[in-house]
């Protein structure tokens, strides 16, 4: 009887997730750029799986309005020369390709000999207060480093009482004050949440999820706390950060009202079990600063490559690991993206993002 049931089991599996002979591969486009100076180009290069449709389109960074250079139906198109560059200014450039039902995108950031960044704009720091006197060198020396990288700071001590609307606010403050445009969380900062959802499709972990980018929005006010109650979910949510309830100080909302203002970061490391790393929080903070500071002064490096451990495939077309790639190949070049063990392959090498 468990062996039958078993086999059932099995059988039910295979007909809710149906098999696909499509790779993650098939939903990324590898854009390659190559950057001529001397009469001022830029010519990219992608493969064409023939193509039913093809869209190339380019806009200068940080500019809202993208317009099309190439647009073919169907298409055999693997390259383009882009003429109508400058030298001085950085080009993003975006490649939609549609092959039978799959539908591919790939990406690129190209500067045309772009001048250096000097000034990198304003940045909110926020520290949990009782880092501070233990970690005073340290901390110091990110300032050093923030200042030294081009950043305008704005220095905030957190205590342990403080509350997501508490932060916020500072927040606010600083991005009207002084146009900050980055945030960065050090330590147990209050950390909001919002939703009632199931990311993971995990029954018991329906509700909220940690939603720092709430910190990035700063001119919204459909911030809701009042519809949500998980209370009335088919199972009681796992973890007690799930539970969502109106009034509860968690918000409502799923995706974003609206789009963020600032970019928001965050290193913390109080859910870290000291006995695991066999050191105390504040020393996982110490050694995490210590690499910062030789990551920024170059006294610590990597090689210029990124892991990828597809462990999902194509998944019905939602291809998760497609990111690592489309992200990956401009970042590095297609050839260094690496198809790997994370575990495995991370303790011999070395890699810039995984």
């Amino acid at each position: 009887m468990k062996s039958t049931v078993t086999f059932l089991w099995a059988l039910l599996l295979l007909a809710a997730f149906p098999l696909f002979s499509q790779s993650t591969k098939a939903v990324v486009v590898p854009l390659t750029p190559t950057v001529n100076v001397a009469t001022p180009s830029v010519t990219l290069n992608w493969v064409n799986t023939n193509a039913t449709y093809l869209s190339l389109y380019r806009r200068e960074k940080d500019s809202p309005d993208w317009f099309i250079l190439l647009e073919e139906l169907p298409s055999t198109s693997t390259s383009y020369v882009d003429t109508q560059v400058e030298v001085g200014k950085t080009y993003e450039y975006g490649i939609t390709r549609v092959t039978g039902n799959i539908e591919a995108y790939g990406f690129a950031l190209v500067p045309v000999e772009a001048p250096v960044t000097d000034s990198r704009g304003s940045l909110s720091v926020f520290v949990e207060s009782a880092l501070e006197a233990p970690l005073a060198n340290e901390l110091q020396r990110l300032r050093n480093d923030l200042l030294g990288d081009g950043w305008d700071l704005q220095w905030h001590a957190v205590p342990a009482n403080a509350t997501v609307a508490s932060v916020k606010a500072q927040i606010v403050a600083d991005y009207d004050a002084f146009g900050t445009t980055t945030v960065f969380l050090f330590g147990e900062i209050p950390v909001p949440y919002s939703g009632d959802n199931n990311w993971d499709s995990q029954i018991d972990h329906q509700g909220a999820w940690p939603a720092d980018a709430y910190y990035g929005d700063v001119d919204s006010d459909a911030w809701t706390d009042f519809s949500v109650n998980t209370s009335s979910s088919p199972i009681p949510p796992a973890r007690p950060e799930n539970a969502n309830l109106p009034g509860d100080g968690k918000f409502d909302q799923n995706i974003l009202p609206t789009e963020t203002e600032m970019a928001v970061g965050r290193v913390d490391f109080s859910n870290l079990s000291e006995t695991t790393f066999g050191i105390t929080k504040l020393d996982m903070y110490r050694r995490y600063l210590e690499k910062n500071h030789k990551w920024r002064s170059k006294q610590y490096t990597v090689d210029a490559k990124v892991l990828v451990d597809d462990n999902l495939g194509y998944s019905n077309g939602e291809a998760f690991a497609a990111n690592g790639y489309r992200n990956g190949n401009p970042l590095v070049g297609t050839a260094n993206v690496i198809d790997g063990d994370f575990f495995g392959d991370s303790n011999a090498q070395s890699f810039l993002f995984a």
